[in-house]
């Protein structure tokens, strides 16, 4: 019987047009102060950015908190074209979690297409949550991505107050998106 990470619907694929340009959608995969927003929200973690070098062999690190739990994901960049594609391994310290993600941007129109692929799951749980988890993060985005929209595309040397601004936008997304989530789960619901 096959592995688990060897069956070919161990998969996930998204397709999402965003508004702003591609350096814009790069920045919110590569910049410290966006990731450490965004990575996680689905299940409630707020991430912590260890080390972010994203080049071809750099590491990325994250410190997952919620409440008592804490989790290490990590990776090596594999492939980084600055505003068009990122691949990278990723893994979850003292884990047999181990996968693979993609993320290829486009120009379409006023915005960029973001085909992600991410592959190698060890197992249909962590297929699955992933599944349920990156859906979330990419509305996080959407949602940051609307407020910045019309910047130009002259980032990653934007002034610091403008990237600050991405991620307030970004902040106050999920914030909302944590409101929603407390709300559907009171009791009487």
């Amino acid at each position: 019987m096959a592995d688990y990470a060897d069956r070919p619907d161990n998969v996930l694929r998204f397709d999402r047009l965003f508004a702003g340009p591609p350096a814009l959608v790069f920045a919110m995969w590569t910049r410290p102060e966006l990731v450490s927003v965004w990575f996680a929200c689905s299940h409630g973690f707020r991430a912590e950015v260890r080390e972010l070098d994203p080049r071809p062999g750099g590491f990325w690190r994250l410190v997952n908190r919620r409440g008592e739990v804490t989790e290490f994901p990590w990776g090596v960049y594999h492939e980084v074209i600055a505003d068009r594609r990122i691949a990278y391994s990723y893994f979850y310290e003292g884990t047999d979690f181990r996968s693979t993600v993609s993320v290829d941007l486009t120009p379409e129109g006023a915005g960029t297409r973001m085909r992600f692929c991410q592959t190698g799951f060890p197992d249909a749980e962590s297929h699955r949550e992933h599944g349920r988890g990156w859906p979330v993060a990419f509305r996080l985005f959407e949602q940051a991505l609307l407020g910045a929209h019309g910047i130009g595309a002259t980032l990653p040397n934007l002034p610091k107050k403008v990237m600050d601004g991405v991620a307030r936008d970004l902040e106050e997304a999920r914030a909302r998106h944590e409101a929603e989530q407390e709300r559907s789960t009171r009791p009487g619901r």
